[in-house]
C-alpha cells in the first residue's frame, strides 16, 4: 500500500488532497470547498448546498500535483445521491489527457464509476482522451445495480 486516506480527524488532510476547480460550474452547480467536511469518524461528505439566492454548490477533491500512479489498484467506498442534483463519481485522470493526438503517452480520464440519480439503478464507465474539447473521444459502458 503506497497510499491511502481513511479521512480520520476534523479536516481534509491537505498533504494528500487539494480542492479541484473552484469557482467553476458543474452541472448547473459552482464548485465550493465550502461544501466538502469530516464527521470525525471517517467519513468524508461532500454535499449539495443552495444559497438564498438559489444557486447550487458542490465540491470537489483531488490529488494532483500531491500524488499520481502510473500503475494500481484502487478502491473506495462511496454512498450515492439520493436526490437528483450533480453526480457521485470515482475516477483517475492523468496530468496531461487533455494534449491532444497521443493518448497512449498523455494518458485518459478513466471513470471509474459514474452514479446518476436520474438513473438509480445504473452506474457508468467511460474512458476520455484528447481533451474535453472538439477532439475529444469516449468509450463506455453502463451496467445495472442489483437489488440485494
Amino acid at each position: 500500500l503506497i497510499w491511502q486516506d481513511e479521512f480520520e480527524g476534523a479536516s481534509v488532510d491537505m498533504t494528500k488532497w487539494n480542492y479541484r476547480a473552484e469557482g467553476t460550474v458543474r452541472n448547473y452547480a459552482t464548485v465550493s470547498r465550502n461544501t466538502i467536511s469530516l464527521d470525525g469518524e471517517g467519513h468524508l461528505s461532500i454535499k449539495v448546498t443552495k444559497d438564498s439566492d438559489g444557486k447550487y454548490y458542490v465540491g470537489q477533491l483531488g490529488t494532483a500535483g500531491l500524488f499520481s500512479a502510473t500503475y494500481g489498484y484502487f478502491e473506495c467506498r462511496a454512498k450515492m445521491n439520493k436526490y437528483i442534483g450533480p453526480h457521485v463519481a470515482f475516477w483517475l485522470q492523468s496530468p496531461t489527457m487533455t494534449t491532444v493526438g497521443d493518448p497512449a503517452n498523455n494518458g485518459v480520464e478513466i471513470d471509474i464509476f459514474e452514479y446518476h440519480r436520474k438513473e438509480p439503478d445504473i452506474v457508468h464507465h467511460n474512458l476520455h482522451w484528447n481533451g474535453y474539447g472538439d477532439d475529444h473521444q469516449t468509450i463506455g459502458a453502463k451496467n445495472r445495480l442489483s437489488r440485494n
